[in-house]
């Protein structure tokens, strides 16, 4: 009767473990395939702006990897590129929508302070002013010592006198130093 159990529970801690090391296979494949796809294609993301079909096919293996793996640690750096590349390209909504993903789940994030530009900016460039206000605000009350802390609260202002698009913004500015 022992023999047996132990044979039993010999052979399900070993599809246990199969199991577990299938996934991190796969996971490890997925990551891979990212690697691969950014090194093949500009790591800079300049080009992206030129190709939109690149841009879509690299921020679907973001958004698919973290998805698929949301506990794993590349999950938040995943959306984060995404968001990045999405607003590269003027996927505005998307871009929204992927470091809305970071700050709302994952706060012990790195590069935070990047998401949270990143969706300002694009709330700004999709003409959003009273979001692109509002997360520019979260972002100083969050990071009130980051370099940049002081020009956003200038591009607050900006917005507020009905700047919105940076061509509208750079006039106000110019009639700001000729006053």
């Amino acid at each position: 009767m022992k023999k047996r159990f132990f044979i039993a529970l010999t052979a399900a801690s070993l599809i246990v473990f199969a199991g577990c090391n299938n996934a991190g296979k796969q996971r490890d494949k997925a990551a891979a395939k990212i690697a691969a796809f950014e090194n093949a294609h500009d790591p800079m993301g300049i080009d992206y702006a030129r190709n939109p079909a690149s841009a879509d096919t690299l921020i679907g293996l973001y958004t698919d990897f973290a998805d698929t793996y949301p506990d794993d640690s590349l999950a938040p750096l995943c959306l984060q590129k995404g968001a990045n590349v999405a607003c590269l390209t003027g996927s505005f909504d998307k871009a929204i929508e992927l470091a809305g993903r970071v700050i709302d789940g994952y706060s012990g994030f790195e590069a935070m302070d990047d998401c949270m530009l990143t969706q300002a900016k694009a709330y700004e460039l999709s003409e959003q002013p009273e979001e692109a206000k509002a997360a520019y605000q979260r972002f100083i009350d969050t990071y009130p010592n980051h370099p940049l802390t002081e020009d956003l609260k200038r591009t607050i202002t900006l917005l507020d006198m009905g700047a919105v698009t940076p061509e509208e913004q750079l006039a106000a500015i110019l009639a700001e130093k000729e006053q």
